[in-house]
């Protein structure tokens, strides 16, 4: 019963997150410390859960091992190199509370730990919060019709358009949607209203997550996700080898119809180009040459980092003094220094590895959380949000219990 009311609490904060907040909000509110408050209540008991395991020398599992030691240091020689450094406490603690949402896994998983009806939920829910995001997105867009006939019952936030499009659950949400829409038409007959309905919400859900990244511009998602959805139609033509083809061309053949007549598409493709054109990979190589300057400025500094609420000039924000990196990997190294990143490293692997190896029991649920943590260990600085903390609880979960893809 009480782990019942802990994981409602888990979900009831996630939809307040995704409804209310951002990813990451200049200045955290109520509506900030009401999610924190209902996060902690539930993740409490599994820390305790954790400590209680460790304590009676219990079977570990290796993300639990290697996780716990990874929260240990960081919430131990980056924290004191950060104080020590005097560096400002308000960027402290936002780095503080960003890694805590890496180790979402250890205080959460023994909820959904052999239970896939709560995984089901938590997943239903992981895409109700990209479908929020995409929607709140879309209404700050001045072209879009969200921005003129629902913008008032959209939270929007203030100048955070491209923080809420870089969520990791839009990826999730557009590859899940639109193959479960695309499984249901390839191996079912549509008669009945509610399975109609349930298609154009799927589909609706998917369509909105592609338009708010196409909007912002988000190469690396867009690419990934059109490799998944053309996987996906390969991986339906096994059981429908007749009727998945003539989807995929009436897929294709809308899309070119779409193109051909909508201008924001066109404009959409074009500004792709460009951006690629102009500013190639964003100076992500000039960020990590910079990272490694910064590194150098401390006799320890390649070996412990700089702590947290360390920052450096980055090429990537056109020379401005930020306290982040666009990308998991260069932001442990700047911060945690090698011992960390190898540290940190080896935690998340102990999450991806076993995903990876269900890859073909359910090839596409594995493509839609690796794509994403992908992204964001590399190239985007959405692994500091609360998204991904649930994107590697949902991985973590799925090595425990994946029944398939259309479970």
């Amino acid at each position: 019963m009480f782990d019942s009311i802990r994981f409602y609490c888990l979900i009831i904060a996630l939809l307040i997150y995704a409804g209310f907040s951002s990813p990451t909000p200049d200045a955290p509110a109520f509506i900030e410390g009401v999610i924190g408050a209902l996060l902690c209540f539930a993740a409490i008991p599994g820390a305790l859960k954790l400590a209680y395991r460790f304590n009676a020398q219990a079977p570990i599992p290796a993300l639990y091992s290697c996780g716990l030691i990874a929260l240990l240091y960081a919430l131990s020689i980056p924290l004191f190199t950060g104080v020590i450094a005097n560096m400002p406490m308000t960027d402290i603690m936002r780095d503080v509370i960003a890694v805590c949402f890496l180790f979402m896994p250890l205080f959460y998983l023994d909820l959904l730990h052999d239970n896939a009806a709560r995984q089901k939920r938590l997943l239903i829910t992981a895409c109700i919060m990209g479908t929020l995001f995409a929607l709140r997105t879309l209404a700050q867009d001045p072209s879009t019709f969200l921005a003129h006939s629902f913008a008032p019952f959209l939270h929007t936030g203030t100048n955070e358009l491209t923080y809420l499009a870089n969520a990791p659950t839009l990826f999730l949400t557009a590859a899940l949607g639109y193959y479960v829409a695309l499984s249901r038409l390839n191996l079912r007959v549509i008669t009945a209203p509610h399975q109609a309905l349930t298609m154009l919400i799927l589909l609706g859900s998917s369509v909105a997550c592609v338009a708010a990244m196409s909007i912002t511009l988000q190469r690396a998602s867009l690419a990934l996700l059109v490799i998944t959805c053309l996987y996906a139609h390969l991986h339906t033509a096994k059981t429908a080898p007749i009727k998945s083809p003539l989807v995929f061309i009436a897929v294709i053949a809308a899309l070119l119809s779409i193109s051909s007549f909508a201008s924001p598409v066109l404009n959409t493709i074009t500004a792709l180009n460009e951006k690629t054109l102009q500013h190639g990979v964003n100076m992500r190589a000039e960020e990590w040459q910079a990272v490694i300057d910064a590194l150098q400025s401390t006799p320890l500094g390649a070996i412990i980092g700089l702590g947290w609420g360390s920052g450096l000039f980055s090429p990537a924000t056109s020379g401005a003094y930020v306290t982040f990196t666009h990308g998991l990997i260069s932001a442990s190294l700047l911060k945690t220094g090698l011992l960390g990143l190898i540290i940190i490293g080896g935690y998340l692997t102990s999450i991806l590895w076993p995903l990876i190896q269900k890859f073909r029991q359910a090839p596409i649920m594995v493509m839609a959380l690796c794509a994403p943590i992908a992204i964001d260990v590399t190239l985007y600085g959405a692994y500091k949000s609360l998204d991904f903390g649930v994107i590697l609880l949902l991985a973590a979960s799925m090595n425990h219990n994946i029944s398939g893809e259309n479970s």
